[in-house]
């Protein structure tokens, strides 16, 4: 995956499909603004600082059928939330979620969705 990087360029991650830790349902969050983000995956809270990549996976799903998900900048004056919203159960998908800061200073985040074969995901067995 590549990233914004100050002052104008881009940072490679690796993303590696033959991690065991890595599979179908989980993400991979890269952090590249100034401020802590703290996630709410579910009921799994998440808090990433600056320039931080990590996994995790959300818990709990609601009706079986959707994770409800809050975005928050923490900062002196405690967690001021970005957005809310509801992310399906898809256990067929790996996503990279990035934090860039947009052009207006605020950070926000861009997905990118990696359809996988649930059974074979994180499986040593399924190298390219």
């Amino acid at each position: 995956m590549l990233a914004q990087e100050k002052p104008a360029g881009l940072r490679s991650f690796a993303v590696r499909f033959d991690d065991d830790s890595f599979k179908a349902g989980n993400y991979f969050f890269i952090k590249r603004s100034a401020k802590s983000v703290v996630l709410n995956l579910g009921a799994t809270e998440l808090v990433l600082e600056a320039g931080e990549a990590t996994k995790s996976r959300p818990t709990e799903p609601s009706e079986n059928h959707y994770y409800n998900i809050t975005r928050s900048e923490r900062g002196d004056a405690g967690d001021k939330p970005i957005a809310t919203t509801r992310w399906p159960v898809a256990n067929n998908n790996c996503s990279c979620v990035i934090f860039p800061t947009g052009p207006n200073g605020k950070t926000i985040d861009r997905t990118v969705d990696l359809s996988v074969d649930a059974e074979k995901s994180g499986s040593k067995k399924n190298k390219r």
